[in-house]
């Protein structure tokens, strides 16, 4: 691992989690982002607690802030799209519960190549409030918001 980039904290259950990208090489490419996972009770030591998946490029990572039916909820981003992943322990994240739940947009949108999280939702009384980036053939980065089901976030709502 040569670094890290991109933390974004959110605290669940009185305990604090980032989610940050490590970056470097893995034998295969010579610049291989990994989505890691950390935990915290006071933000000043860390726990680190692995990756969220091994061997792709992935990133733009962060936690839900609340579990719905007792799991771990992560969003993270395998290209082209946002994906939404299920732990009951904050290690083990298996494919099986892991599904894309945000895709670029066909043709003339800002979004038709990439899309991102930006960081943890904000609950509201209409659902999770979520900002995404994303870009098209110009690589022209903007951002968007897109509104996810309170009950089951993996349900985009608008």
């Amino acid at each position: 691992m040569l670094g890290v980039e991109d933390p974004r904290v959110t605290e669940v259950d009185g305990k604090f989690f980032v989610g940050y990208t490590a970056y470097g090489t893995d034998g295969h490419r010579e610049y291989a982002t990994t989505p890691m996972f950390a935990t915290s009770e006071n933000l000043i030591t860390w726990n680190r607690l692995g990756p969220l998946v091994r061997g792709e490029d992935n990133k733009d990572h962060f936690l839900l802030p609340t579990k719905p039916e007792g799991r771990c909820v992560a969003f993270h981003r395998r290209p082209p799209s946002i994906w939404l992943a299920e732990s009951d322990d904050l290690v083990h994240w298996p494919e099986e519960h892991m599904r894309a739940i945000l895709s670029p947009r066909p043709d003339n949108w800002w979004d038709t190549k990439r899309v991102g999280g930006n960081g943890p939702p904000v609950a509201t009384e209409h659902g999770w409030l979520t900002l995404y980036h994303g870009y098209d053939e110009d690589r022209i980065h903007r951002i968007g918001v897109c509104l996810l089901d309170i009950e089951n976030p993996a349900i985009v709502i608008n």
